[in-house]
């Protein structure tokens, strides 16, 4: 006789733990990230510009800051089309003109655009951001992707970002400066209207991020008339060997900090500025480390947790299970056993039904119901069938 018994190893009470377990793993998350509240977020950053200066006969040795140039930028219209790696960090380039970066554009046009510097040691010394015009000679903004990236390696550019500028230029739009040791930041109401906003963008904002080694980004068109009146006209002058660049970074957090002439000693936070601080984005690093580590070890804290309450409700069925004299050694014992006749009848007895005390008034096997003269066989479980029916299973 073989006897079949579905044991759930899962219990209502375990599956709903890890259903909780997961919820409380989202809220952990939500909330470690959310202590770096502020207004510049991965989707709308700010931007710091500052001009650097280079020793045109030392290039990449002779980075310097200019501090008076220096400030932050908010806009509710800068985005993020694809930020890449750019959210660890370490993303500060100089700025470099592509013109509309269609495939028909060539070195030469680019070395026109910025007065034949495009290719001198220092910008090829440093990584650069380019300015690429929306629309002009293609609309697609996978197609100017290509062409900038295959530029960059073909003539060593090092372009590890993009700067797409809107080519229509709406009143409303508007940008704010901020020092860059000032912690206020402005705050938005209100969303974009759907014409400045690259979501409703639809028949050019589509880009491969499979293919895409760069980070992008969106700004609109007062932006650049204001670059191009301030940073970027300065760039043509220079101060004997020396040469002036724009340099752009695009922040996805918010933060605040000092400007020194000196890359090395700039970005150190304002709550330490007589210490030995590390820098601000070494300190944006460390906290984003720290965010990381943190919900991992979260993770691992409930999982291991959901583990250990799973395998003591096994262990407490099993339990169970052997109390009521059911147990796997047992059903496997069963299985490979034949069952003598006598000990078949004291397990499951041959009665009239009349005399039976079962659950069900008709035959599972034939469906016939049961008259009060026939004879029947009751299993353990309480259910009777009629002997030729079942006699053939035994």
């Amino acid at each position: 006789m073989v006897l079949c018994v579905k044991v759930h190893f899962t219990p209502l009470n375990v599956r709903m733990f890890c259903f909780n377990s997961v919820w409380l793993t989202l809220f952990y998350s939500c909330y470690l990230i959310a202590l770096a509240d502020s207004q510049a977020t991965r989707v709308n950053p700010y931007v710091w510009q500052i001009l650097t200066e280079f020793d045109l006969t030392e290039s990449n040795k002779t980075k310097a800051y200019l501090p008076e140039t220096s400030f932050k930028v908010y806009s509710q219209d800068f985005q993020t089309v694809f930020e890449h790696k750019d959210f660890f960090g370490y993303n500060e380039r100089l700025v470099l003109d592509l013109g509309d970066a269609c495939n028909e554009t060539t070195i030469e046009q680019i070395e026109h655009l910025n007065d034949n510097w495009a290719l001198s040691p220092s910008m090829k010394s440093q990584p650069s951001i380019g300015l690429v015009r929306r629309g002009g000679r293609c609309v697609k903004w996978s197609e100017k992707i290509t062409k900038v990236q295959d530029l960059s390696k073909l003539y060593g550019l090092q372009v590890s970002g993009i700067v797409i500028h809107d080519d229509i230029s709406y009143n409303e739009t508007n940008f704010i400066l901020e020092e860059t040791n000032n912690a206020s930041f402005p705050t938005w109401t209100g969303n974009l209207p759907d014409n400045r906003n690259i979501k409703f963008m639809t028949q050019e904002n589509i880009i491969d991020k499979g293919s895409t080694f760069i980070a992008v980004y969106f700004v609109p068109y007062s932006y650049m008339e204001f670059l191009n009146q301030t940073l970027l006209k300065k760039i043509s002058e220079k101060n004997g060997s020396k040469q002036t660049y724009t340099q752009l970074t695009f922040s996805l957090n918010e933060n605040h900090f000092i400007t020194t002439s000196d890359p090395k000693f700039t970005g150190t936070s304002t709550d330490n500025i007589n210490s030995t601080s590390k820098s601000l984005w070494d300190q944006q690093r460390d906290k984003r480390n720290y965010i990381i580590f943190s919900i991992t070890a979260a993770v691992v804290i409930i999982l291991v947790y959901a583990i250990v309450r799973w395998c003591r409700a096994v262990r407490r069925l099993s339990s169970q299970n052997s109390e009521q004299g059911i147990t796997l050694q047992d059903l496997t014992l069963t299985r490979n056993r034949v069952v003598p006749f006598l000990e078949l009848d004291n397990i499951s007895p041959f009665i009239l039904y009349n005399k039976a005390s079962m659950t069900n008034s008709a035959c599972a096997i034939c469906l016939d119901d049961f008259q009060g003269d026939f004879f029947v066989r009751v299993l353990p479980c309480h259910h009777g069938y009629c002997t030729a029916c079942i006699g053939k299973w035994f």
